[in-house]
């Protein structure tokens, strides 16, 4: 009788069928992108409930106009400026007041719409792949220049700003994250051409993304610093591709409209709103609850980016994240909670502080994740969380 060898019986040989899928197993769970995509699951489901419920409590403000469409589980992402994307999408640009709106989302959800999807559940649907494709390329980046910890801690902190949820409202803030931080793996890559491409993109989200052309000019200087070499490379042309996009988008409004600056000078309209500054602020006492709650929240990232300076392979990273912050704090004072969540690189030195002091790690994510589903209520009927 032929004996059987107990080392193959066991399972323990590699060779042997079960020990080859044991090892697909294994390496399937280590895969670096089931960590960010679980991230973006649980942030989802959370958001879902804290909508459904929100809505399900109190329903005596605001006016549910989207309740119909969207109905009681979605009609929470999509408030405020919402409309206007809905509006473009379905009509085009039809009034000066819809010229502030950046027309990448409204494009790519009629592109998805074109496939069979309802128009508003596509918009819903972009922005939300976005959100998902910005947590896979942060993580990455994260991973890359501070190792795995650092980038889980980091990435979820980010998650659980209070205002991340607008990641995933009908805002075009989740696309501004996904090109600019795309832009910044190519970056790390050497791949300017390209990462160029990416923040033009990102400047048809929203034209503050032009700030990330410091990002690219750091990164163009870090690959080359020899100066003779920085200006004589091809790619030191594609520093200007940022511009064409919304040199294109302001020549259209010239021809629909008769006014290349409408995007600009409609937004001045909203007064203070729009253009409300840190020293204005402080000279008049604090005077809004709102901007003493922002102002609060956007201490962790401003800290972070101040962190992301100090280190020279950090710069590229850390120039963006403050050309952002001082952009903010000096016009975007009532929006600095939303606004703030488009300095996504500042979150990379709150991993690498949370994965070396564990003591913080619970206390910061969950007071966090506790004020972004008291913000999203807010936001959800209608209070000015903008």
């Amino acid at each position: 009788m032929a004996s059987v060898d107990e080392h193959e019986m066991s399972g323990n040989d590699p060779s042997a069928p079960w020990g080859q899928v044991r090892r697909r197993l294994l390496g399937a769970a280590q895969a670096w992108y089931l960590y960010p995509v679980f991230v973006f699951l649980l942030s989802r489901l959370t958001l879902l409930g804290v909508s459904h419920l929100g809505i399900a409590m109190v329903m005596t403000r605001p006016r549910f106009d989207q309740l119909e469409r969207f109905g009681p589980v979605l009609v929470g992402f999509c408030r405020w400026d919402c409309r206007f994307f809905v509006q473009i999408a379905e009509h085009g640009y039809q009034t000066a007041d819809e010229a502030a709106f950046f027309p990448l989302l409204p494009i790519l959800a009629r592109a998805v719409s074109a496939l069979g999807v309802p128009l508003h559940l596509a918009l819903l649907f972009v922005t939300n792949l976005a959100c998902l494709g910005a947590f896979l390329v942060i993580y990455r980046i994260f991973e890359q220049l501070a190792g795995r910890d650092a980038a889980r801690w980091g990435l979820a902190a980010y998650a659980a700003y209070p205002t991340g949820f607008f990641l995933g409202a009908v805002y075009s803030e989740s696309l501004m994250v996904f090109f600019t931080a795309l832009a910044a793996w190519l970056s790390m890559h050497r791949r300017h051409v390209v990462a160029a491409l990416a923040v033009m993109l990102a400047a048809l989200s929203r034209h503050v993304a032009l700030a990330a052309g410091v990002l690219l000019l750091g990164a163009q200087v870090q690959d080359r610093p020899d100066l003779r070499r920085f200006l004589f490379h091809p790619a030191v042309l594609a520093l200007g591709l940022p511009l064409l996009g919304t040199g294109a988008y302001m020549f259209w409004l010239h021809l629909q409209f008769g006014d290349p600056w409408m995007w600009y000078s409609n937004r001045l309209e909203y007064g203070e709103m729009a253009t409300l500054s840190l020293a204005q602020v402080v000279a008049r006492g604090f005077p809004d609850v709102r901007v003493s709650y922002f102002m609060l929240f956007a201490c962790l990232p401003l800290l972070g980016t101040l962190s992301l300076l100090r280190r020279k392979e950090w710069l590229p990273l850390g120039m963006f994240s403050a050309a952002l912050m001082a952009v903010f704090l000096s016009v975007g004072m009532y929006a600095l909670g939303r606004f703030s969540v488009a300095c996504w690189p500042a979150f990379l030195p709150v991993g690498i502080a949370l994965a070396r002091y564990q003591v913080l790690q619970l206390p910061l994510i969950m007071g966090l994740s506790i004020f972004q589903g008291l913000f999203f209520f807010l936001f959800s009927h209608e209070f000015h969380i903008l």
